[in-house]
């Protein structure tokens, strides 16, 4: 059963990065749900927020394939919440 989970990733400030990231999700069939990104203090990284749903596998896969990625310097996973203002 396909459940909305979403990423949190810090990524290298080196340009690519967002295209080698959405390649990764499009190569899979995988369907961003939500996606935003901003700097960080240190200007060496960025973070990445990124939602989407799938079961387990496509959890685990995910996570892997990201950690892969030379660029990315963190991934946690964490259950989606949505604001009570947006539920309908």
């Amino acid at each position: 059963m396909a459940e909305q989970f979403s990423l949190t990733l810090v990524v290298k400030n080196i340009p690519g990065v967002l295209t080698r990231v959405a390649a990764l999700f499009s190569k899979r069939g995988f369907n961003i749900d939500f996606f935003s990104s901003g700097a960080l203090k240190d200007p060496r990284y960025y973070i990445m927020y990124i939602a989407l749903s799938g079961d387990e596998y496509i959890k685990d896969q995910v996570v892997k394939q990201l950690e892969k990625l030379e660029d990315v310097w963190r991934v946690h996973l964490t259950e989606f919440c949505l604001p009570e203002d947006f539920k309908a």
